[in-house]
């Protein structure tokens, strides 16, 4: 219900009937599952009436659809206006599914040698980004080229493969000067030295987390085993017992005895946890993939540079 209620369309009284209309239309398709449909009803409804509900709705279908891209500009717009509203629910609600897209993205740091050179021009993927010292992007996991162009310039180019979770640092050489007739040119590309870094994170949590039960359960397990043993052996010795070549006890006894070894057994139960715990940590963290960082050296006759790649 709260889900609902934050993607949920504000009414504004300039917003126009169409624009609602739109809206609903929107919800419609995507409540059918046809989020195509769904994407272009909230957008048309956006471009009529900007609301921080339609942005979630928008951003929302288009994660569906896997275009993380557009479905992080969507959140992040959302989250701005929100904060501009004073919507605290929206705004943590907008940035919490920032979050979680920017874990399925790669993350782009571009590193500029002239962000400030005249008629200086920047694209990711063939999106304009305006041009800094240091950039930091968000792209979808998989082909990413880069592309700096000033006039009168040869154009300085990189290729480079996303993953997600993955941070890849380049640094952008100086624009190359051969005069207004150059011919594009492209820096080649040397081959990445790969090498393996820790093992995932999320899977070594694991791993320890069942250790630590494990822990818990051998203990458990230790204390049960010396509780019954000190009951078994108080009962066996007490007067409600003797001992003539087998044990025999009054009822009493027998209670106390049967109390001891429930005790034992349950000892055993722990034992046998912990034993599988232990097996199960062992198998998550040899199991546990190896994060990959890449290391390609560039250069061209205007700089060099290396390019890292991995998960940081």
């Amino acid at each position: 219900m709260l889900c609902c209620s934050l993607l949920a369309r504000s009414a504004h009284a300039d917003g126009g009937a169409e624009a609602d209309r739109l809206f609903e239309e929107g919800r419609a398709f995507a409540k059918a599952g046809q989020y195509a449909e769904a994407c272009d009803s909230f957008a048309q409804s956006l471009a009529i009436d900007r609301t921080i509900g339609t942005e979630l709705n928008l951003g929302d279908c288009h994660e569906h659809l896997g275009h993380l891209r557009e479905a992080w500009d969507q959140y992040t717009g959302a989250a701005t206006d929100a904060e501009a509203a004073h919507d605290d629910k929206r705004t943590a609600f907008a940035r919490e599914r920032v979050r979680g897209l920017e874990a399925k993205m790669t993350t782009l740091i571009i590193r500029v040698a002239d962000p400030e050179r005249t008629g200086l021009a920047l694209t990711i993927n063939g999106r304009a980004v305006s041009p800094a010292k240091e950039l930091r992007e968000h792209v979808a996991p998989g082909p990413i080229e880069i592309e700096a162009t000033a006039p009168a310039l040869a154009p300085v180019r990189r290729r480079e493969v996303g993953g997600a979770g993955m941070t890849l640092v380049i640094e952008l050489p100086t624009v190359g000067s051969v005069g207004a007739a150059a011919r594009p040119s492209e820096v080649p590309v040397a081959p990445a030295l790969e090498a393996a870094g820790s093992r995932n994170v999320a899977r070594t949590r694991i791993a320890y987390g069942l250790a630590a039960l494990g822990t818990g359960s051998a203990i458990a397990a230790l204390t049960l085993t010396l509780v019954a043993r000190s009951h078994y052996t108080r009962a066996a010795d007490g007067v409600n017992c003797t001992d003539n070549a087998r044990l025999e006890c009054n009822d009493a006894g027998t209670s106390a005895i049967h109390d001891a070894q429930h005790l034992a057994d349950l000892g055993t139960v722990f034992a046998v946890t912990t034993a599988a715990l232990f097996a199960s940590a062992a198998v998550v963290f040899v199991t546990a993939p190896r994060d990959r960082i890449y290391v390609r050296p560039q250069a061209s006759q205007h700089g060099a540079a290396l390019v890292f790649g991995g998960s940081f």
